[in-house]
């Protein structure tokens, strides 16, 4: 090996580069939920918005660090859909009346980001958040600055944590004010995610 690629070399391996530390600290708070939930909400409540958090942050960390790879975008990945699995179904379990829509909610959810993994697959763009999309709103979540992104992940995520503390202390004007302003957010998102899955299967069916 050359002085120059040894040079270019990192010194630190990619496992342990700091934003795929935090995905292993999010992976951690998120999971370590499922033990406290019910007997420690506001135990709970705390790791999971700051796993949230954490999220808003990671991407930039990677960026900012130039410490990017194909490690941490499957690894950010899988602790973003464990994140919202368990989220969700902590609400399915707190709030058995609205099994129905939150089970869609999560269903919309696994099944575009599914989509999008995919159709980067057989597309050959090497990263889910690169693939060209059709439509207009999806090309602004997906563009280079991702702050659209980062602001309706973030809604999304705060509107339901805000509905598991709800659970637990009721909901005083604060936290209602909390919801009214992440639920447009969520309500983006949610509409990102049905946008994202028929752009996929668009893009899949026009390549063949």
């Amino acid at each position: 090996m050359t002085r120059e690629k040894l040079a270019m070399k990192p010194s630190i391996s990619v496992p342990f580069y700091l934003p795929n530390l935090i995905c292993y600290v999010r992976l951690a708070q998120t999971i370590g939920c499922l033990f406290i939930f019910r007997q420690h909400p506001l135990i709970a409540f705390s790791l999971l918005i700051s796993a949230t958090v954490f999220d808003a942050v990671d991407g930039y960390v990677a960026v900012k660090l130039q410490q990017t790879s194909e490690y941490g975008a499957v690894l950010d990945y899988l602790t973003d859909r464990v994140h919202t699995i368990l989220l969700i179904t902590f609400l399915v379990i707190l709030y058995p009346q609205y099994t129905e829509i939150l089970s869609m909610v999560l269903v919309i959810d696994v099944s575009s980001h599914l989509a999008r993994l995919y159709s980067t697959i057989f597309s050959g763009s090497g990263y889910h958040k690169d693939v060209i999309a059709v439509h207009s709103l999806l090309r602004m979540y997906y563009a280079p600055a991702k702050n659209f992104m980062r602001f309706t992940c973030f809604s999304y995520d705060l509107f339901l944590c805000l509905l598991f503390l709800g659970h637990a202390i009721g909901f005083p004007p604060i936290l209602n004010a909390g919801l009214l302003l992440a639920l447009p957010g969520f309500v983006v998102k949610n509409t990102i995610h049905v946008l994202q899955a028929v752009d996929c299967f668009s893009l899949l069916a026009n390549s063949n």
